[in-house]
């Protein structure tokens, strides 16, 4: 009997071990979320849902710890270890959590300026084919093989042909371990963020591109009014006119589309035919 007391206790002290060691664990996670959203990322809402992330877990931590102490209350009147690791787990969590409810509040106050990978890698693209038009005379890239020229040649990545739903940026400064980061690529794009520094949803991939060139620009527009490129349903090397834009990435209210006099730019959809399509 006495045997089954102490081993019973044992068991009790190894369950209250694992759910604090259980509620540290938690903690990091807050923790990791609680950094995450400090950093902007793309939609900038996402910062408000990793800081809910971080205050619902670091609540489920507190929990664990409360659970832990009162079994102690219950099944151990003394313990050399026991309570140390109880005080820790608690006080982590009880400073994350303060620290996550804080930082919400600012979070939603703050004002702070929109980026999109989509429009970094518009403006990125036609720099590549600006730099082509002066190593050809003007000539832009033929519009049926322009993905396909761009990337052989090395004017542009995988990684600028897409217009991802997500970016999610790494809060440390530099880029995401393990190369888990797929954008922007190593030659940069037009932010100041590092290479891999964000990863972004969907992946890039070859085959797969969310812009379309206008097919009537075979020179470069001198005009600066003409659409060079827009935001298209996903293919590769697409082409045509007003016909091509998609519009799901804006709620079906307009799409994103580059001109020389203005760069990237949203326009609404009532206003995309009304655009320079001519080309040159």
């Amino acid at each position: 009997m006495v045997f089954n007391r102490v081993n019973g206790k044992c068991q009790i002290t190894g369950f209250a071990v694992a759910i604090f060691i259980l509620s540290l664990m938690l903690s990091v996670i807050s923790l990791f979320a609680y950094s995450l959203a400090g950093a902007v990322h793309y939609p900038p809402s996402l910062s408000q849902t990793f800081s809910l992330v971080s205050i619902s877990v670091c609540a489920f931590s507190l929990l664990f710890a409360v659970l832990g102490i009162a079994i102690i209350k219950l099944f151990h009147k003394s313990s050399n270890h026991i309570p140390f690791l109880s005080k820790l787990s608690i006080g982590v969590t009880i400073l994350i959590f303060f620290l996550a409810i804080s930082q919400r509040s600012w979070i939603n106050k703050r004002s702070i300026a929109v980026w999109s990978p989509g429009s970094s890698n518009m403006n990125r693209i036609f720099r590549a084919m600006l730099t082509y038009a002066n190593d050809h005379e003007d000539h832009m890239p033929d519009p049926n093989h322009w993905c396909d020229i761009l990337l052989d040649q090395g004017y542009i990545g995988l990684e600028n042909l897409c217009m991802p739903s997500v970016g999610i940026k790494w809060p440390f400064g530099s880029s995401w371990p393990l190369g888990l980061g797929n954008w922007p690529p190593e030659e940069g794009a037009n932010i100041n963020f590092n290479p891999g520094s964000v990863i972004v949803f969907p992946s890039p991939r070859k085959g797969h591109c969310d812009f379309a060139m206008n097919s009537n620009c075979r020179y470069l527009p001198g005009d600066g009014e003409t659409v060079i490129l827009f935001a298209s349903e996903p293919g590769w090397n697409k082409s045509g006119g007003s016909e091509l834009a998609k519009m799901d990435h804006f709620g079906n209210e307009g799409t994103l589309v580059y001109r020389m006099s203005e760069g990237t730019t949203f326009i609404r959809k009532e206003h995309i035919s009304d655009l320079s399509w001519e080309g040159y």
